[in-house]
């Protein structure tokens, strides 16, 4: 895999580089032109100088005592009576003299070709300084040989030396503030670079939280840099979008998959509601038909028979309206679309009234209700389904009680809510059969025949209803008997 470097490094690599090519060219450049540089300098001034006594002459004394202040040796000699007219150099000896002289027709000779220019300068690697006797010193000079225009050749000379140790010093000098601009360019980028580059660590953690659909971190913007601020804001907005969007797509999703589950749910109850009332019409139907066909055919030749067949066609009829409204019951509570309308009424009222109707029932199966249970207390829920879901529970109390066999009804408050059971006795039941007690047609006995009009859909209405209410419900065995038993918020 390829080197990837980070930001912070390639700042320190940029800045460090750059710093380091800087003071690298600062040492080319002393070494190859400083030098160069100063004596170009220096020759310029030469020119500059010898072009002032040109025009205001060796006569102005001033002019030459400010040029020898500026460590410049002028010596001025007159080509027709090879007399020294000016000099800043010591009395030359007569071979010196001769010497200097020789030198100066050469210089005339070389001026007097020269054209226009009345001068030329050279740098003498080595020259001799005759100044003293008994010494020869070797250095080097930067001399401007000249011809005035009254016909004096003059020449302006200065040390070259000087100027080298000059140069050399300055290249010093630069390579020294080069080093320290690299040293403190270095402190000030590991000062500088986390400001640099911790906004962006941060903004890149945003963006990878953001793929993972976490959008808790928060990008900081008060930032020096106004890009990194304006980026930070851009992306704390963004996060912000989309989690909106995200959090909006979720719950399109949960409501989708909410309705494909209502919409199986529903679908299924509507197979469970054919599937239940073809099976379960099969038997009247089929009792009903025989009857018939009975009666079509002359089996019955007395009058008490002809009744006794007519009875048992209009009970088998009554059993198929009754299996078709409770069916139809079931459906509309699993489907969830009654409405439910709250309002206060007394639970102890409506039991008394519901054990009323059903008295000549309980006597005919020779079963004895108890009430327990205070005069009056008042729940709020819907009345519909409470008096929908105790007529199950009694109706199924007193339809599986054995012979001789008793209800007891118990009505209390717990808290803030009210508590109904009733126990009635049966035959066992199981410990395992408990939950399947609420669902359609289930029978202890395994079998789906009916007895006393029983549809078998009354335990799975009470759960519909109390399912419908959002309120606690169940049934536990107690010796003797079992116990329905369920819940509903008191009145405030």
């Amino acid at each position: 895999m390829k080197y990837q470097f980070s930001f912070r490094q390639v700042l320190m690599i940029a800045v460090c580089g750059l710093l380091f090519v800087t003071l690298l060219f600062v040492l080319l450049f002393g070494q190859l032109f400083m030098e160069r540089v100063f004596i170009t300098q220096k020759q310029t001034e030469l020119i500059a100088a010898f072009n002032n006594i040109n025009s205001r002459g060796m006569e102005d004394t001033s002019l030459l005592e400010n040029l020898e202040t500026s460590n410049l040796l002028i010596t001025a000699i007159d080509t027709e009576t090879r007399d020294v007219i000016y000099s800043t150099r010591p009395i030359l000896s007569n071979e010196e003299y001769w010497v200097a002289e020789l030198a100066i027709d050469e210089v005339a000779k070389a001026l007097a070709a020269a054209g226009e220019e009345k001068y030329y300068v050279s740098t003498t690697e080595d020259y001799r300084d005759f100044a003293s006797a008994s010494n020869v010193v070797v250095s080097r000079w930067i001399t401007l040989y000249g011809m005035l225009d009254a016909g004096i050749v003059v020449t302006i000379e200065t040390p070259a030396h000087p100027i080298t140790e000059v140069a050399n010093l300055a290249v010093s000098f630069y390579m020294l503030v080069s080093l320290g601009a690299l040293a403190i360019g270095v402190v000030l980028m590991m000062w500088l670079s986390p400001k640099l580059t911790d906004p962006v660590h941060q903004m890149s953690r945003a963006a990878k939280l953001m793929v993972n659909q976490d959008f808790s971190i928060k990008c900081n913007t008060n930032v020096a840099v106004e890009e990194y601020a304006e980026l930070a804001e851009s992306i704390n907005r963004m996060s912000g979008e989309m989690q909106k969007y995200v959090s909006d797509l979720k719950d399109a999703n949960a409501n989708l998959r909410q309705d494909i589950v209502e919409k199986e749910r529903l679908e299924q109850a509507r197979k469970t509601l054919f599937t239940n009332l073809s099976h379960d019409l099969k038997t009247p139907i089929a009792i009903i038909s025989g009857y018939a066909e009975g009666l079509k055919g002359g089996m019955a030749q007395t009058p008490e028979a002809i009744t006794e067949y007519c009875d048992i066609i209009s009970d088998e009829a009554d059993r198929m309206q009754n299996i078709i409204v409770r069916m139809l019951e079931l459906n509309r509570l699993q489907s969830g679309s009654i409405p439910l309308e709250y309002e206060d009424f007394d639970i102890c009222e409506t039991m008394d009234y519901l054990i009323s109707t059903f008295a000549l029932y309980a006597e005919g199966q020779n079963v004895t209700v108890e009430k327990n249970y205070p005069e009056s207390i008042y729940v709020n829920s819907d009345y519909t389904s409470v008096e929908q879901t105790l007529t199950n529970l009694l109706q199924n109390a007193i339809s599986h009680n054995i012979d001789g066999g008793r209800i007891k009804v118990t009505i209390s408050s717990v808290g803030h809510q009210m508590l109904l059971s009733i126990f009635n006795t049966c035959e066992p039941i199981s410990k395992d059969e408990l939950p399947k007690l609420w669902d359609s047609f289930y029978r202890t006995d395994k079998s789906r025949t009916r007895s006393g009009g029983e549809s078998g859909l009354g335990l799975a209405i009470v759960k519909g209803n109390m399912e419908l209410l959002q309120m606690p419900y169940g049934v536990r065995l107690e010796p003797g008997g079992i116990v329905f038993w369920l819940q509903l918020p008191l009145a405030e």
